[in-house]
């Protein structure tokens, strides 16, 4: 039995989460990447492939230590099997269309999609140190 408030909040969190995916670029939202990419001078698509990834990131760490704490640990789990899902798939996508393309700006935009992925994995691994995605984001 879950109460009206509970409800919204989590309706709020998965629509929060679709929005911070959509600025990352990962599933269901890596189709514009490309075009984005193709058309976009190199010293901005440099910007928009590290230091945004890099703050929604920061805002995801701080949000999964906040969620492992705060959630009941059904609603953490589903939670967190979101992630995984959409990390396989983001990787998966990334990867098998970059395969595909032969144009550079492409094949950055593939890649960049692929990485997210590969964070968003890091994500789910371990919710209180994240040290891992700490380095990570400091080589990238």
């Amino acid at each position: 039995h879950t109460s009206w408030p509970s409800t919204i909040g989590f309706i709020g969190l998965l629509l929060a989460l679709g929005g911070l995916l959509m600025v990352i670029g990962s599933f269901p939202y890596q189709f514009w990447i490309a075009d984005i990419y193709t058309t976009t001078p190199f010293s901005l698509v440099a910007y928009l492939s590290t230091i945004t990834k890099v703050a929604v990131f920061g805002f995801m760490v701080k949000m999964g230590q906040v969620m492992s704490h705060s959630l009941s640990l059904g609603l953490y789990t589903v939670i967190t099997n979101l992630w995984a899902i959409v990390a396989a798939l983001t990787m998966l996508i990334g990867h098998f269309a970059a395969l595909t393309t032969w144009n550079a700006a492409k094949l950055l935009a593939y890649g960049s999609v692929a990485q997210t992925g590969f964070l968003l994995a890091l994500l789910v691994t371990d919710p209180h140190t994240y040290a891992h995605i700490t380095y990570y984001l400091i080589i990238y």
